[in-house]
């Protein structure tokens, strides 16, 4: 039996080639995009699509729809439709925790993996030796070859610090929850985030959060985690060593954070999809 398809949506890597691809016109299903970021590099492209037959337009956060309103000249209205995750996954798994900060984020500079090693420098010359894991599995876009030639550099001009820096290597996503829950905190000194799903992770898991000031962020952790300025590498440690140190501050993040994230979780994030594509508010500014 043939199931009908009553909707399509067009997410993230894939909207970028969408220009290149006549709709047919007998199409009898609503189409709707989700814009996941937004670059001035790719305005041309993005201009395109909304010429295209979609039925709703969504950003992933409000970060994305104030840049897009702000540099497109004709737009469509865009509603917001967050990033979401599963509390079956996600959520504390009441673990006890390790010797370690854990940075789940990609192994390229824009996501501040250089400050955090800078500032790890900075926490073991005030005495306190912990642990740092990062993600270093290979991923489509770019590659992290630079982060892993800085830190063999950094191991060979200081062994004893070398000793404290492990880089994953093929670990699957089911692994994630686990390895946040039984880290000290999750740092993420990010140059930009356009949603932030590694830091509603740590939230959900009810990790110390420590992360930037910068594009959704805010919104996103509001006053559960620690947010600072972006490149700050002794504040960042100051940061660290202070959510170490404070067992009252640890546990506050970690009500605040459980209770942030709930807002997040993928049935309630689905409902409102749904209730945006019922409504179907197609309009143009």
């Amino acid at each position: 039996q043939i199931k009908k398809i009553d909707y399509i949506l067009i997410i993230d890597q894939l909207w970028g080639i969408i220009p290149h691809i006549k709709f047919s016109s007998d199409l009898k299903c609503k189409i709707g995009i989700l814009y996941h970021m937004y670059f001035d590099s790719q305005k041309g492209i993005m201009q395109k699509t909304f010429d295209l037959r979609f039925d709703n337009y969504f950003a992933v956060s409000e970060d994305v729809r104030i840049s897009i309103y702000k540099n497109c000249i004709k737009h469509p209205q865009i509603d917001i439709l967050p990033n979401a995750y599963n509390p079956k996954e996600f959520y504390d798994l009441n673990l006890k925790r390790q010797n370690y900060i854990f940075c789940n984020s990609r192994l390229v500079k824009e996501k501040g993996i250089l400050e955090l090693i800078e500032a790890l420098k900075y926490v073991h010359a005030r005495g306190f030796k912990i642990h740092l894991v990062l993600c270093g599995d290979e991923f489509c876009f770019g590659s992290n070859s630079d982060i892993h030639k800085y830190i063999c550099q950094q191991k060979n001009i200081n062994s004893l610090l070398g000793d404290y820096i492990h880089v994953l290597k093929n670990i699957i996503w089911a692994q994630i929850p686990s390895i946040i829950c039984q880290s000290q905190m999750v740092v993420l000194p990010t140059q930009y985030e356009s949603f932030g799903i590694a830091a509603l992770e740590a939230m959900a898991c009810g990790t110390p959060l420590i992360t930037t000031n910068v594009g959704n962020l805010p919104h996103l952790v509001g006053r559960a985690g620690l947010l600072l300025p972006f490149g700050d590498i002794n504040k960042l440690g100051e940061s660290i060593i202070k959510v170490l140190q404070d067992i009252k501050l640890q546990e506050k993040m970690k009500s605040n954070e459980l209770d942030r994230a709930k807002r997040y979780q993928c049935d309630i994030i689905v409902d409102r999809f749904l209730e945006n594509i019922i409504n179907d508010k197609k309009k143009v500014h």
